[in-house]
């Protein structure tokens, strides 16, 4: 009877269009443009307040839907007290009747108003209630549905108006919390239940109802220390996730540069701090849930103060019991509501930054209309007198992915990277393609001299790049076709290399854009039939042994090990134990606590004030022990609980990220292993399991000890009443677990649309100055809205689930109470019970189910953590076709540097039917520097990859050493080999970080000459 009242809405809203896409198009064009009018001629105008923040962009259909909610949370939060009013009057009246039938009532006093207490006041209460829950769930779902997706897009819009340096310096996120109907229905609960305590004992109310800052209090405390745990705690694993998130996006970096333990030790280190910090939060969540025993408190003054006004001023029990009960329920509901005051600050906060963003004019404006437009472009430029500096550069921090520097400052740096390794195997794919002629030509006298004893192979751009070359390759159709120094090769006009250099060379004559060696120019040789038709048989053959090889790797992984989950807790089985045992004990209280209710409602009937006053003070201790130990038992339950749960995160995430960086690149080109996708596994798939071990087996163990102890009590008490409540359980379970399970979560289809709605904008933020150089935003904007139709559609439907939820769950609990009182008023009648066992049944066996139901709710995250557990040991089980580890493989103390690739074919595992190389061979002697050119996808880049071992071939094999490169240790031999790619990735941190990442080791005076040899070290001074 003491618990919280369930939260009507607490979800994350987040939904789809509510018009055409054109329309919206328009509408934002001309609400943009006219706050930027309105912006010049306005003067300045006042803060706006808390709520006129929020729901800034509100329109006039949204203020209804509010209006209807808002009446809906009044009338689902008057549901128990309004219960509680017609349950007054049937406890007085049992207490002097047998029956509960009209006709017995009218007998006691004809001239009363015995309809008020007929139990069909109850279904008619639970009709009205249902109603108002219908109207809270679909009209604040939908209409936060509306406005979120209203934001969403006048965000999206004014973040691509904006300048690129302000893009730059940006720094945030978007996060929207959904609380208000929640908060207005805790509202409601607490305004109507002290007007009913008012007015069925307003001496007790007066007294009692200024105690009930014992119950804000404690929960605002915890409350705000609990949030900021938990901010700390996303802060602290932010860190983390970002090192992991880098890693994935970068694996073929990682890889290269043998980074992975250094990646995990990284990512390892900073889990440190977030376990810490969840094991304080499991301790304060455990003196938080206690501090709900002060109502057991609250309610000990009220048991003894109820019955000095029962026996002194002539009070009647029921209505005594009532309004105390209604004090506290009001007390708890408003404590509930002051800690979604949070929320509230949050979301202003969120709000009037959002709303700065979209109002805020950019230094350059594509939609101010006072500005020219140029119908005609000639193309004639000028610069005068420019002065200019990268905005946020005044660090020397590279930024996520080196989005702070340009191009050829990442290209130099990635460089000094990989002459600090000092490698015996140097790949070069297009290193120098991001740089100006001059810094070429300076970085390539730097790579020449670097490639001095080591064997280089050089994928280039420009023959430039190639005249030092000691042999150059012409890779075609995935095959060499002619091999020569760069002298040999132009000895025969009409040989591909030199077709190329001449188109090269006449695009230089015609100041032309330069035409690049690896053109999508048809320059290839015609293929015989009989070639061809191999080619297709080996693709076939090849894309079968693909499908199986990942058929097999599925079934392999399909079952999750629990047996492996109970040994990662093996180190903690004494905080598992201790949670246990604490929980079991928190559960029994309940039981125990609605027996001691319904004893001393009874008590107040008895006739002997005496006996009254002794069996109220027996009772108040009670409950004031109840409180005290409830305390107790969370802060141990929760704090053991959290210690697991921590440990148990910290090492399912560090075991998936020491293991998803030992598989191969295949593993990581597939749709589902996408680096945002992983890292979104490695922060909400880990939580999952942990809530699935720690936070279900807690609540397993104390619903069970409520249940069992509660059933053997009810029967006990009354067998007859327990089968009937029993029997009508699963309708009241059932009806709490539809409601909390659609109000917890938005279908897997709204969620998976508003991802691609999600990836879209950030892609789009992230590439912000290639959008606005095409002024490309309003296909953007096209595009986003586009993607939430699907969205909004199942968002609608989930609106009336929310409503047809809370109006099933209000309806059978008011409506039940009314059938188990009418049958107990049968049962009293024939003698069949007392009235004291009647109410002590009733409150036993209902609260308790209701315990049970709200409990079941959790079934759906039950769920969920299995999903979760399951993909975590696919991850955790699974064994790389390519093991870094291999105990057998040769480890390399130092390579020569002798490759040679023999008939080798290759398809990606991505694209099986499309054979890359097709029977490539080539030899490349040690210490020899190659050059490989061609077409754009003839196989330049797959050599490289195939080298550092990314994948393996389909057949042939690929030598070093004149050892097959599968039979080295994978990490000893990627120890010796550096790769510079076309695009070169550098991790988040300063300019120092990344070059010494090519040897962790290095002095700074080795630091300093490799960034100095690659042409970077005076742009680092």
């Amino acid at each position: 009877m003491l618990t919280p009242p369930s939260d009507s809405i607490n979800t994350h809203f987040c939904s789809a269009e509510e018009k055409k896409h054109k329309e919206l198009e328009m509408e934002d064009t001309k609400l943009d443009n006219q706050q930027d009018k309105n912006e010049e001629q306005a003067e300045p105008i006042k803060t706006p307040g808390l709520f006129q923040t929020i729901f800034r962009y509100s329109d006039a259909t949204d203020m209804l839907f509010m209006a209807l909610g808002t009446f809906g949370c009044l009338a689902d939060g008057s549901s128990t007290p309004l219960i509680m009013l017609v349950l007054s009057k049937i406890m007085n009246k049992y207490a002097i009747s047998k029956s509960f039938t009209l006709h017995d009532i009218n007998q006691v006093n004809p001239n009363s108003k015995c309809k008020f207490i007929d139990s069909m006041t109850l279904i008619y209460v639970a009709i009205a209630v249902g109603l108002g829950a219908f109207l809270e769930g679909l009209c604040w779902v939908h209409t936060a549905e509306r406005q979120t997706s209203r934001l969403r897009r006048k965000y999206l819009w004014a973040v691509l108006r904006q300048d690129a340096g302000f893009v730059d310096i940006q720094q945030g996120s978007l996060t929207t919390y959904q609380v208000i109907p929640n908060f207005l229905m805790n509202i409601a609960v607490f305004i109507s239940s002290q007007v009913v305590a008012l007015y069925l004992c307003w001496k007790l109310a007066v007294v009692a109802i200024p105690a009930l800052s014992l119950l804000i209090v404690p929960g605002i405390v915890y409350g705000k220390r609990l949030a900021e745990l938990g901010k700390k705690i996303q802060e602290a694993y932010g860190v983390a996730g970002g090192i992991a998130e880098q890693a994935f996006s970068s694996i073929r970096t990682v890889y290269s540069y043998v980074g992975e333990n250094r990646t995990s030790k990284k990512i390892s280190d900073a889990l440190e701090r977030s376990r810490d910090l969840g094991i304080r939060q499991g301790l304060v969540k455990g003196f938080a849930i206690g501090s709900a025993g002060i109502a057991f408190v609250v309610m000990a003054f009220q048991a003894w103060y109820g019955s000095i006004l029962v026996t002194k001023k002539g009070a009647k029990g029921g209505d005594v019991f009532a309004a105390a009960v209604c004090i506290v329920t009001g007390g708890l509901a408003l404590g509930s509501s002051m800690v979604n005051m949070k929320y509230f600050a949050e979301a202003a906060t969120y709000a009037s930054t959002i709303s700065e963003m979209i109002e805020r004019v950019p230094a350059i404006d594509s939609e101010d209309q006072r500005d020219k437009t140029i119908i005609d472009v000639r193309g004639d430029l000028e610069f005068k007198d420019i002065d200019f500096a990268y905005p946020s550069r005044p660090t020397h921090m590279v930024g996520q992915f080196g989005i702070q520097i340009s191009g050829g400052q990442k290209q130099r740096i990635a460089i000094a990277r990989a002459l600090l390794k000092d490698p015996r195997i140097l790949l070069l794919d297009e290193a120098t393609s991001a740089l100006d002629s001059q810094s070429e030509k300076n970085v390539q006298d730097a790579l020449d001299q670097a490639s001095v004893g080591r064997t280089t192979i050089i994928v280039a751009h420009r023959f430039t790049t190639l005249r030092k070359a000691g042999l150059i390759a012409v890779v075609q159709s995935g095959q060499i076709v002619e091999c020569g120094s760069h002298i040999q090769l132009l000895q025969n006009e009409q040989s591909p290399y030199s077709i190329m250099v001449q188109l090269q060379q006449t695009s230089a004559e015609d100041n032309e854009p330069s035409v690049i060696l690896d053109s999508n120019d048809d320059l290839s040789f015609t293929q015989e039939a009989q070639e061809t038709n191999e080619v297709s048989e080996f693709q076939n053959k090849s894309f079968d042994q693909h499908t199986r090889a990942n058929k097999h790797q599925e079934d392999d992984n399909s079952t999750p090990s629990l047996r492996h989950l109970i040994q990662m807790t093996a180190p903690v089985r004494n905080q598992t134990l201790l949670g246990c045992a604490a929980a079991l004990f928190f559960g029994i209280i309940q039981p125990i606590h609605s027996f001691c209710m319904g004893a001393l409602l009874s008590a107040y009937f008895i006739n002997d004030h005496n006996e009254i006053k002794k069996q109220t003070k027996i009772y108040s201790l009670a409950f004031l022990t109840f409180g005290i130990f409830i305390f107790i038992t969370s802060g141990v339950q929760h704090y053991n609980f959290g210690f697991v749960g921590e440990h148990l995160t910290k090492q399912v995430r560090e075991k998936m990220v020491s293991k998803i960086m030992t598989f191969e690149i295949e593993w990581f080109d597939q749709e589902d292993n996408t680096s945002g996708a992983l890292c979104s596994r490695l922060a909400t798939e880990a939580n999952m399991v942990r809530s699935l071990v720690c936070d279900r087996l807690s609540l397993l163990a104390q619903v069970l000890s409520a249940a069992i102890v509660a059933v053997i009590m009810g029967v006990s008490l009354s067998w007859r009443l327990a089968l009937v409540i029993i029997s009508l359980q699963p309708l009241i379970i059932g009806s709490f677990y539809t409601r909390g399970v659609l109000m917890k979560s938005m279908s897997k289809k709204v969620l998976k649309a508003q991802n691609k709605s999600c990836d879209l904008a950030s892609e789009a933020i992230g590439n912000h100055k290639t959008i606005v150089a095409f002024s490309a935003e309003g296909k953007i904007m096209k595009l986003f809205t586009t993607t939430q139709i699907g969205a909004k559609r199942e968002s609608l439907k989930q609106s009336w689930y929310a409503g047809i939820g809370l109006f099933v769950s209000q309806f059978l609990t008011a409506a039940m109470a009314g059938l188990i009182f009418w049958y107990g008023g049968r049962l009293l009648y024939h003698d069949n019970i007392t009235y004291r066992h009647l109410f002590q049944t009733f409150f036993i066996l209902v609260t308790t189910g209701r315990v049970i139901a709200e409990a079941g709710t959790m079934t759906s995250d039950l769920s969920k953590g299995t999903d979760a557990l399951k993909s975590v040991f696919m991850i955790l089980k699974r064994k790389s076709k390519m093991e870094p580890d291999e105990m057998d493989g040769v480890e390399p103390e130092k390579l020569n540097g002798d490759i040679e690739f023999k008939d080798v074919y290759f398809a990606y595992p991505s694209r099986p039917k499309q054979l890359i190389l097709t029977g490539l061979s080539l030899k490349v002697e040690a210490g020899k520097t190659v050059s490989l050119v061609g077409q754009s996808g003839s196989g330049k880049s797959t050599i490289i990859g195939l080298i550092e071992r990314f994948y393996d071939p389909l057949n042939g094999s690929v030598m070093i050493d004149g050892l097959d490169i599968k039979s080295y240790n994978l990490r000893g031999l990627r120890s010796q080999i550096a790769l510079v790619s076309q695009e070169p990735t550098l991790f988040a941190g300063t300019i120092l970080d990344n070059i010494s990442y090519g040897n962790e080791n290095a002095t700074e005076a080795e630091i300093i000459a490799a960034a100095t040899l690659a042409n970077a070290h005076e742009f680092i001074r």
